[in-house]
């Protein structure tokens, strides 16, 4: 983000390198890079079909747990699932899920 330091002045790169401070974090391209492969590998509709399906179960498998509430449930959505449980706060829900290798969040966990 610096061109060049000296006492008198202090000469800034043009933007947009000027915004970038510090050494970028190779790993994470590297990372990004391999994680785009994969993808490209699999193939986006194999994997959108593959969350479509895990949606679907994971849909009809609580609609029949007596008490829960869906919250939220348009025809068009990523796989998140989003409810209420008679009778548990949902920070006792979510911390449940968590003990059976499931993540979960209770509350805004986006906000």
């Amino acid at each position: 983000m610096i061109r060049d330091v000296t006492f008198e002045r202090t000469l800034y790169q043009p933007a947009p390198a000027r915004f970038e401070a510090g050494t970028a974090s190779i790993a994470d391209a590297v990372g990004l890079a391999a994680a785009l492969d994969y993808v490209q590998r699999i193939g986006l509709e194999n994997i959108a079909r593959h969350e479509h399906e895990l949606l679907a179960y994971t849909t009809a498998a609580l609609a029949a747990i007596p008490g829960l509430k869906p919250i939220a449930t348009p025809a068009e959505r990523a796989a998140l699932v989003s409810f209420v449980l008679d009778g548990y706060t949902p920070e006792e829900v979510a911390d449940a899920l968590n003990q059976q290798a499931s993540r979960s969040a209770p509350g805004h966990p986006c906000a």
